[in-house]
């Protein structure tokens, strides 16, 4: 008798963590949904914040990447005899992607250091700080500079470069 109420537990027990189990599965396959259904609200949202003029200095591309379009952050800068132009901040799926040429205006070799770049709104607000770094550069040359973080800020109006 003790052994046929073993074995019942045994089984019932069994059942429990097979019904768990497939619930944890369950509740998980559901959130790539959530993911999903929250990147169409936040894609909507961003959509109507340049229609509506919020996001003025983004625009919107048709693969639904947001290209900066502010003049004042595309102006060229210098850091040391380092020229950076060509600037271009791009963002999709909640990544900014910038990019930039750096010449070396000087006489002699430039770069191989870190750099903070901070991005800033219209008014001189702080949007973001990031590190970034500079290859070597020899007098003449010009490289780029390419780096990412995963916010999206398109719509910064400026940016400061400092060496670090």
């Amino acid at each position: 008798m003790k052994e046929k109420i073993k074995t019942i537990i045994i089984i019932l027990l069994a059942i429990a963590v097979i019904v768990l189990t497939v619930l944890f599965v369950q509740e998980k396959m559901k959130e790539p949904e959530q993911a999903e259904v929250d990147m169409d609200k936040l894609l909507q949202e961003a959509i109507r914040e340049v229609e509506q003029g919020k996001q003025n200095n983004v625009e919107l591309q048709e693969d639904f990447t947001r290209k900066n379009i502010s003049e004042k952050l595309k102006e060229p800068r210098m850091l040391g005899d380092l020229e950076i132009n060509n600037i271009q901040l791009e963002a999709k799926d909640n990544i900014t992607v910038i990019t930039a040429d750096v010449t070396n205006r000087g006489e002699t070799v430039d770069g191989d250091y870190e750099i903070e770049i901070k991005f800033v709104d219209e008014d001189g607000n702080t949007i973001i700080e990031i590190l970034s770094y500079i290859n070597e550069v020899q007098p003449g040359e010009t490289i780029s500079l390419s780096t990412s973080t995963q916010r999206d800020f398109a719509n910064a109006y400026d940016m400061e470069i400092v060496k670090k």
